[in-house]
């Protein structure tokens, strides 16, 4: 059972659940970037510092927007500097949770794509949540 989901997740390659669109979860996690982001507003950004997840969630929904992340564009999503992001980039490739390739188009820039298993679990984790 991983450690930050609570249950047991699904298989990996399961498709996604039949009653939520692609749209639908996109939708959902670019609600939620959105009210982090809001949340700056009214309570130092600091104090709830939380790059990894905003990182999962613009992956998750950039995946079902079949949208390309770079590392600079991940890195302006999670509201950190480079370095931070590509510490946290480092962080959640070696768990699994996300893939780094070379982009073909320019070989200067590196392309971060959700892993298929982390598709999977936020999945599930977006079941629970969207009704």
């Amino acid at each position: 059972m991983p450690e930050w989901i609570g249950f047991a997740a699904p298989t990996p390659g399961r498709p996604a659940s039949s009653r939520h669109t692609p749209k639908t979860r996109a939708g959902f996690a670019r609600d939620l970037i959105h009210t982090r982001r809001l949340r700056d507003h009214f309570i130092p950004p600091d104090i709830l510092a939380d790059p990894a997840w905003d990182m999962l969630l613009e992956l998750y929904a950039s995946h079902y927007e079949r949208q390309t992340v770079t590392v600079s564009s991940l890195s302006l999503a999670s509201a950190v500097p480079t370095t931070t992001a590509l510490r946290w980039i480092g962080v959640l490739s070696d768990r699994g949770l996300c893939d780094r390739l070379r982009d073909t188009e320019d070989g200067r820039r590196t392309i971060v794509q959700l892993s298929e298993r982390a598709r999977a679990q936020l999945d599930a984790y977006f079941d629970c949540l969207i009704r």
